[in-house]
C-alpha cells in the first residue's frame, strides 16, 4: 500500500507483490533525484525516492525478500 506520507490515510496505490517482476535502483540522466528505486510489474511500474542510499537498499532487499525473487 502506498500513501503520500506517514500521516496520510488516503490510499494512493496498492502493489500486488506476487505480480512484481523486478526491484532495482533507478538512475535517470534527466533527473538529479537521488536514492530512487523502481518496483516493476507487467501492469505498472512504480518509482519511489527514499531518504538515503541505505534506506533505498533496505527497501529493495525487503521487497525482493517478500516477493521471493532471490530464491
Amino acid at each position: 500500500s502506498v500513501y503520500k506520507d506517514e500521516e496520510a490515510t488516503r490510499l494512493r496505490a496498492s502493489i500486488t507483490l506476487s505480480e512484481v517482476t523486478a526491484v532495482a535502483s533507478v538512475r535517470s540522466p534527466r533527473s538529479n533525484r537521488q536514492y530512487v528505486f523502481g518496483v516493476f510489474s507487467p501492469s505498472k511500474n512504480y518509482r519511489f525516492q527514499s531518504s538515503s542510499e541505505k534506506d533505498a537498499e533496505d527497501w529493495i532487499r525487503h521487497i525482493r525478500s517478500e516477493t521471493r525473487m532471490n530464491e
